[in-house]
């Protein structure tokens, strides 16, 4: 191999490490019981994450489970003005990319889903919490996401942050 070679071999494996880092997002845990170990959200690396109408956004999260469980209910909910909205609601262990059901203690899994913003959703900040429960309807995963959605041609104004 010759240095140009191994040159781009590098560089191919730094874009490659660079790109799955690039969507990994700080989050606001509210009472995970698994040891949630990375969110990932397409196109955000840090809150607000920015949704486009009319576009669609994956949302990973790896965790680790602590207890066992046979169905994982679901809920993503986002706030309008001092309302939780439900947007997806379902069990985990049909969107599951990495792990299945039933969970048992120890588990890694990832839970994995698609958020498709409306157009005609309002411009505005918001709060996006997923949460999954176990059979005993106790959190294993809760976390909250600090959100902008808007068109994509519009900005946000100032005020959007007191919705």
């Amino acid at each position: 191999m010759n240095s140009v070679q191994a040159f781009f071999q590098i560089l191919i494996a730094i874009s490659i490490v660079g790109a799955s880092y690039a969507d990994s997002v700080h989050y606001v845990d509210c009472g995970s019981t698994a040891n949630v170990t990375e969110l990932r959200v397409t196109g955000c690396s840090q809150p607000p994450c920015v949704f486009i109408k009319g576009k669609r956004y994956e949302i990973e999260i790896d965790a680790i489970s602590n207890c066992t469980s046979t169905k994982l209910p679901y809920k993503v909910t986002a706030k309008v003005k001092f309302f939780p909205i439900t947007i997806l609601k379902g069990n985990a262990c049909d969107v599951l990319s990495k792990g299945r059901c039933p969970v048992t203690v120890g588990q890694e899994f990832t839970y994995k889903n698609v958020i498709n913003v409306s157009t005609s959703y309002p411009s505005f900040h918001t709060k996006v919490t997923a949460l999954v429960q176990n059979d005993n309807k106790e959190s294993v995963i809760c976390l909250i996401l600090d959100v902008i959605i808007r068109s994509s041609f519009s900005k946000l104004r100032p005020f959007y942050h007191l919705l």
